[in-house]
């Protein structure tokens, strides 16, 4: 069994002969950095760049990506439909939105006067938003912005099914009413 000097001792033998190695790899890259010739190298000309041509994949090679259009994010209502008809919203330039949060599940609401939420599952391509909707209660000149804060409600609690949806517009279909959002 090694006893501790001898441990100590050949502890500092890897120590020493570590270092002296460092020293003459150091000494030789010095003297190849010190012999080497730097040179100035040239740009090439904007020429020579407009002729030279993009790498080119053949279409073998070409790999198809999946549809990652999500739910989640911002969105501006662009119209509600009820039993197929177009409902006149009086509130277009009043832009109502909803942010889909994937975390929480949760939408954040923004009307006209007011802002919101409500609680939704996704399952699939089926939907199912609470009628648990709340918005703050601030007042408005206008009573018509409440009667939509209060539509919204009931067009969100009738919704059913993710119908469409691709990276700039989503659809939503219910029992009476539907919905068609575009991504803010």
């Amino acid at each position: 069994m090694l006893n501790l000097k001898s441990i100590f001792f050949i502890l500092c033998f890897i120590g020493f002969i570590a270092c002296k190695s460092n020293k003459s790899s150091s000494s030789n890259s010095a003297k190849i950095d010190s012999n080497t010739e730097l040179s100035s190298v040239e740009e090439p000309s904007s020429k020579a760049q407009e002729l030279s041509e993009p790498n080119q994949v053949a279409e073998s090679e070409v790999v198809e990506s999946e549809n990652t259009a999500s739910i989640y994010g911002k969105w501006r209502i662009n119209t509600i439909l009820k039993s197929g008809n177009r409902i006149d919203l009086p509130y277009k330039e009043w832009d109502m939105q909803l942010t889909f949060e994937e975390e929480n599940e949760n939408i954040g609401i923004k009307s006209p006067c007011n802002s919101g939420g409500c609680n939704y599952q996704l399952n699939g391509s089926e939907i199912s938003i609470g009628d648990n909707c709340f918005f703050t209660e601030m007042y408005c000149e206008e009573e018509q912005k409440n009667t939509w804060e209060r539509k919204l409600v009931e067009v969100l609690s009738d919704q059913t099914a993710v119908s469409s949806i691709d990276d700039v517009t989503l659809k939503l279909n219910g029992s009476a009413f539907s919905i068609e959002l575009s991504r803010i």
